[in-house]
């Protein structure tokens, strides 16, 4: 409000629209006339609403009354848009979204729901949910409310009109709260979607949009986020978190640019670099801003966010014990032994070269630890991994001070390069621990 002498009034509206939603209600009030709707402590509305005006007070009961008129009016026209919408089945609706173009290289909201059920199926399968008729119903309505009148005096109501539109005709909370929902989260403090359904939609309507843009060329800078495609990442990442969603991001994107069809113009090997850049510059952003220590994310973002609810377990395992004294000596550690392996060719391995006690301990900890961490890994069970790889830093540090990594039998040296290398890669699998700044305080 840019207001300089600012009061609160309070005025009143028939209570026979109280039988209008309260996401109606509340919308209708603060369009255009920037008012407050007023609930009880249960959250029902009540037949009342609070402004705030400019001026003198004495002027309180005609700013009411003016504001009394106009609402009124508002809200006349949204109970006629609401009984006007009922009057046809939301099913019989979804043929006019070919007329609404969603983009111009991208096709019409038809095209784009098609698209999304396609993606819902595709993740329902990945989530384990098999056979999810109410999720292939809500994909189908989550775009009908556009064609709405409703929709269109109130565009910030899409999805939820949708959503309400399906309750009041009968369809089974599992499809109408879906399509309330998948639009979820439309802002930073905008809660995403309560159900797996809503969940599922949000994730394919999203990833669709991102797709789709990337595929025709469309950049995000600093200042230009024309499709909204950082809030929709944000969005994607914080559902995937919030309800714990395990599957691939590569494959998704894969199935959304198969979606496409020949709509795209980018090769698909060009988009999904730029879907990875994108997404990991997100989780990066989320994730600092939760709190988290900027070296602590690149560690846990370094060893892979392919599975994004994967990498926030690694970062919760690393975030865990990064005041341990024996995590920083691990760090020393492993930053010792890349130091090493800088600028040396891969190769292979033999346990029949180790002659050292030290250097035959190191290769049977590790063969221990291998076959202790890779299910663990698989499970997303970090935080028992890095218990695991802690463990085994007093047997590196040993080999260190017993063992010469560089002997002058090129056999020998090869060898115990190579079983660094060996250990630095099964490291690299939990979390890229070159990335994490040392606490020299606390060794």
């Amino acid at each position: 409000y840019d207001v300089e002498y600012p009061y609160v009034f309070m005025g009143e509206f028939p209570k026979d629209y109280l039988k209008l939603p309260i996401e109606v209600l509340s919308t209708a009030m603060k369009v255009g006339q920037n008012l407050f709707s007023v609930v009880d402590k249960n959250n029902k509305q009540l037949p009342v609403f609070l402004g705030v005006s400019d001026g003198s007070p004495d002027k309180k009961l005609l700013v009411k009354k003016g504001n009394e008129r106009v609402l009124k009016a508002r809200l006349e026209d949204a109970r006629f848009f609401w009984t006007h919408d009922l009057e046809k089945p939301l099913a019989e609706k979804r043929s006019l979204l070919s007329r609404i173009l969603y983009q111009e290289k991208l096709g019409n909201y038809k095209e784009k729901t098609l698209r999304i059920k396609g993606l819902a199926q595709f993740l329902s399968n990945k989530t384990g949910v098999k056979e999810n008729k109410y999720l292939l119903q809500s994909a189908e309505l989550c775009k009908v409310d556009l064609i709405t009148e409703m929709v269109r005096e109130f565009p910030s109501l899409q999805g939820k009109t949708g959503g309400l539109y399906a309750k009041e005709q009968g369809y089974p909370e599992q499809v109408w709260k879906a399509v309330y929902e998948h639009y979820q989260p439309t802002s930073q403090d905008d809660p995403s979607p309560s159900t797996l359904n809503g969940a599922i939609l949000s994730i394919a309507d999203k990833i669709d949009s991102i797709v789709g843009a990337f595929g025709i060329g469309i950049e995000v800078t600093g200042s230009k986020d024309p499709f909204g495609l950082r809030r929709n990442a944000q969005g994607i990442c914080r559902t995937i978190l919030d309800k714990k969603m395990s599957f691939s991001l590569s494959c998704l994107v894969h199935q959304a640019i198969s979606e496409y069809k020949n709509l795209l113009d980018k090769p698909s090997q060009n988009i999904i670099k730029y879907c990875e850049a994108f997404f990991k510059d997100r989780l990066s952003h989320l994730y600092e801003k939760q709190g988290y220590r900027y070296d602590l994310v690149n560690a846990a973002l370094g060893a892979g966010f392919d599975n994004i609810y994967y990498s926030y377990l690694r970062l919760k395992a690393l975030d865990a014990i990064k005041d341990r004294p024996e995590f920083n000596s691990l760090i020393i550690v492993v930053k010792r032994v890349n130091n090493i392996l800088r600028g040396q060719p891969k190769r292979s391995m033999n346990s029949d070269f180790f002659i050292e006690k030290e250097e035959i301990r190191l290769y049977t900890d590790y063969s221990t630890l291998k076959e202790k961490i890779m299910p663990l890994i698989s499970t997303g069970d970090f935080s028992k991994a890095q218990n695991y790889i802690l463990e085994i830093r007093s047997t590196i540090d040993s080999f260190f001070d017993h063992v010469l990594v560089m002997a002058d039998d090129p056999k020998i040296r090869k060898n115990r390069l190579a079983l660094l290398r060996a250990v630095s890669q099964l490291f690299s699998r939990v979390a890229d621990y070159s990335q994490v700044v040392v606490d020299m305080d606390n060794l």
